[in-house]
């Protein structure tokens, strides 16, 4: 069966249940959900979700985390993307591993995802905290949630004693699983600008800064109910290219980001009006495809 590749082979980590959940919540208050919110789903895959929603909330955690050490949202988003394209690689390849051994055996192929579920509890934590140095690493150096941190807050969290060389080791596998490459944040910097594109004090009672947090807040949000916004649409998109495109542009989800804040902040329907125009003209995606995501995003987060 697949997996992470994550743990150099001379390690026994991966056989180590780290106490993450616990722990971390008693040591540095971070709390998690039930639910797990995956990467952008399609049809063929959500078949296998139900056998992955007892993973710990790893995008939750990795945003609370940042926040609790007052970590740039650049670095959070890095680390946050970072993650989501981590674990699409691996459950694309252990989906394809578990079709191929498995040969359309229902009762084994479950077996294998509550296995493979197991092995990710055990290897998320570690996983998280060098996504969030590697981005920090990536963003500014000075940023004090370097390796050192890591290997601070593992001890936390786990039986197995690392050191700093092995910790090495753990960061370079990981590097290597994301192909020795880390993106800036489009969905945020996107935000940012077209934020500011679309601000007018004419129609808000708000500054540009206090627009902008809460411009922060819906996009974490959204990340954080990525599984939850993007299952809600499957019904209502019936062609698959379609729906792939509203799961994978990250400026759409920016712009549609952008459209349920001005909503949240202004109730004045012109203003609204000539935003949506301006957003649809900035990131050439139709109006109504904006509106539909947005009016996602708000459903949930009025729940």
């Amino acid at each position: 069966m697949a997996n992470f590749g994550f743990y150099p082979s001379n390690s026994s980590s991966s056989r180590k249940n780290m106490k993450f959940t616990e722990n971390f919540h008693n040591e540095i208050n971070v709390s998690y959900a039930d639910e797990w919110p995956f990467f952008p789903v399609d049809q063929k895959s959500e078949k296998n979700l139900p056998f992955l929603l007892n993973l710990t909330d790893s995008f939750e955690t990795t945003s609370k985390i940042c926040q609790r050490f007052k970590i740039i949202p650049e670095i959070e988003f890095i680390a946050l993307d970072t993650l989501e394209s981590l674990l699409e690689s691996f459950l694309y390849d252990l989906s394809k591993d578990i079709e191929t051994e498995m040969k359309g055996d229902l009762k084994a192929i479950n077996g294998c995802w509550e296995e493979a579920s197991q092995i990710f509890e055990k290897d998320v934590p570690l996983i998280i905290l060098l996504n969030i140095s590697l981005a920090a690493k990536y963003i500014d150096r000075s940023t004090h949630f370097n390796l050192g941190k890591v290997l601070q807050l593992v001890h936390l969290v786990s039986d197995e004693k690392y050191d700093i060389t092995s910790i090495k080791e753990h960061e370079m596998c990981l590097f290597k699983n994301i192909g020795f490459k880390v993106s800036r944040p489009v969905a945020l910097h996107s935000m940012e600008q077209m934020i500011k594109l679309v601000y007018n004090e004419e129609f808000l009672n708000i500054s540009l800064d206090e627009f902008l947090k809460v411009g922060l807040l819906t996009l974490r949000f959204a990340y954080m109910e990525k599984y939850k916004i993007y299952s809600s649409l499957i019904n209502g998109i019936s062609n698959s290219n379609t729906f792939k495109t509203f799961t994978r542009d990250k400026v759409l989800l920016a712009a549609a980001v952008v459209f349920a804040t001005c909503n949240t902040v202004s109730r004045s329907a012109v203003w609204i009006k000539d935003v949506l125009k301006q957003l649809s003209d900035t990131c050439g995606f139709q109006e109504q495809d904006i509106i539909l995501l947005s009016e996602k995003i708000m459903q949930f987060v009025k729940e």
